[in-house]
């Protein structure tokens, strides 16, 4: 396992992992079967599906340690949005975030960091944000990075080709953080007015990109900034 991870929007559930390991198909099915039923009801099912797996797949406690998974579980009705995290044949509800797999530590740590309760369309950027810094810092995190949006009881997952976009200025992001990083530690510049507006145009950039459209790319070129040694 590698990283997966749920976020609760204020109007759904958003769901994104890389895309080193497979959703298990029997559990998936078992999820998808249960949408005519409330939440509750989906609850109810969840766990039994979970000790049905545990009981048929991975019979001695001994075992455990070698065949356990993690999942990551969300679902939205109505007005009613879960999340649900598991822990071998435990189920636990989440009210804001939670992280699986190797790479869960430092998700969880810099979610509880960034993480507010927002709307999709914000949440949705902030989950593909997550996987991709754990992805850039978590050894055996990588390959692509899948996102699935549950809103009013449907599912879409995010085109590879938004991901990529996202992706793109995310790294632009992470230049942004080393110079920050140098400006506040005090390294030299030749003119503090023109580096600090590098700094805020960079940072404008990359909001207008992903927020307006994350398809403006040219906007995020250029601020580098010229430092005296």
């Amino acid at each position: 396992m590698t990283i997966a991870i749920g976020l609760l929007a204020t109007d759904g559930v958003v769901i994104a992992a890389d895309t080193q390991d497979a959703v298990n198909q029997k559990l998936a099915e078992s999820f998808c079967l249960s949408a005519g039923n409330t939440l509750n009801d989906l609850t109810a099912l969840l766990n039994a599906s979970l000790d049905d797996f545990y009981t048929h797949h991975v019979l001695l406690p001994q075992e455990r340690k070698d065949k356990h998974f993690d999942l990551v579980l969300g679902a939205t009705q109505g007005n009613d949005t879960r999340l649900w995290l598991s822990d071998q044949t435990v189920l636990r509800r989440s009210n804001t975030y939670g992280a699986v797999g190797s790479g869960a530590e430092y998700a969880t740590v810099l979610l509880s960091r960034i993480y507010t309760q927002l709307p999709l369309s914000k949440a949705t950027v902030l989950a593909a944000y997550t996987i991709f810094l754990v992805k850039e810092f978590v050894e055996g995190c990588g390959k692509n990075t899948e996102v699935v949006v549950l809103d009013g009881g449907q599912a879409r997952m995010l085109a590879d080709s938004d991901i990529a976009l996202m992706e793109y200025h995310f790294n632009h992001a992470l230049k942004l953080d080393s110079m920050m990083v140098h400006y506040i530690i005090g390294r030299r510049v030749p003119d503090e007015n023109a580096a600090l507006n590098n700094l805020t145009g960079y940072l404008k950039s990359l909001r207008t990109s992903l927020e307006e459209n994350p398809n403006i790319t040219a906007e995020i070129r250029g601020w580098d900034i010229d430092w005296d040694e």
